[in-house]
């Protein structure tokens, strides 16, 4: 994963690339981050150093490959189970953006955003900003 101002360069990009030339993997994929973080100061590089990234382990490992993994998944297309059981089990894993929840949601949840509220009422998500969205995640310290 690529982070801004932790690992890139086009030096520390040749470096690995190097070494995972001698690893001879089938397949590289770099990525980079497209949810929030644990951790506050993780940011996602600018696209030209994604690019640059890109260019330098093609040179070594030949372009096709390496792979980027940095563009948002799609939303969930269904919801298994109890609704809101099904949200709390999604976002302990890994950060949803609200309107994608919705759009999961709507089928099976006759206001969802309102479902939503209610989990954020009860503490058990928390709703956070990132890269101008807003996400739902799991609210752990609610469990301890």
């Amino acid at each position: 994963m690529l982070v801004r101002n932790v690992n890139t360069g086009a030096e520390l990009y040749r470096g690995v690339a190097e070494y995972l030339g001698e690893l001879n993997p089938r397949r590289v994929y770099l990525s980079a981050p497209t949810r929030p973080p644990a951790e506050d100061f993780v940011k996602p590089p600018p696209e030209g150093e994604v690019v640059e990234a890109y260019e330098e382990f093609s040179k070594v490992l030949d372009q096709g490959r390496v792979e980027l993994l940095n563009v948002p998944e799609p939303p969930p297309t269904a919801v298994y189970g109890d609704p809101a059981t099904w949200l709390l089990n999604t976002v302990s894993v890994h950060p949803l953006r609200v309107e994608h929840a919705v759009y999961a949601l709507r089928e099976v949840v006759q206001d969802p955003e309102r479902l939503i509220e209610e989990l954020v009422e009860r503490r058990l998500i928390v709703k956070t900003w990132y890269q101008g969205r807003v996400y739902i995640v799991r609210n752990f310290r609610s469990l301890t």
